[in-house]
């Protein structure tokens, strides 16, 4: 399900989500197996035109689970909130690193140590208020 609602927000139209989802080259294991349980084959096979209903009917499950952001789907939007999310990143490592302090990204978390810790927090809730302005829920993990 993950792999169909990453597929959706992040192509441009349905069409290309569903394209994404049928080419078998790009499936993990894991969302080939899921897709074979489902009925759900892939392009090589001689079922195509069944394998775009079942898909399309995965899709309106999807937008319908998730309804609040449902106009978003096939958009690019995902694409685009990954671009902010890098640049806030990147803005973050920098002005750290401009104040002398070594920071780690790791995944969507940074990693300083314990004395920079407020730094870091200054700094990521100042990029993310510049990209929203909102001010962010950040969960500390340690």
């Amino acid at each position: 399900m993950k792999k169909a609602i990453n597929t959706l927000i992040n192509a441009r139209d349905d069409d290309k989500a569903l394209q994404s989802l049928l080419d078998g080259r790009k499936m993990s294991s894991e969302t080939r197996e899921l897709f074979l349980r489902a009925g759900i084959l892939y392009v090589k096979d001689k079922k195509v035109k069944q394998n775009r209903k079942l898909v399309r009917e995965l899709f309106a499950k999807v937008k319908a689970k998730h309804a609040p952001i449902s106009e978003y789907f096939g958009t690019g939007e995902g694409v685009k909130l990954q671009k902010i999310d890098s640049d806030m990143a990147a803005s973050i490592i920098l002005r750290l690193w401009r104040k002398g302090i070594s920071c780690l990204s790791l995944h969507d978390s940074f990693i300083v140590e314990e004395q920079n810790e407020q730094e870091l927090l200054s700094q990521m809730e100042l990029a993310y208020y510049e990209s929203f302005s909102l001010p962010p829920m950040i969960d500390k993990k340690y």
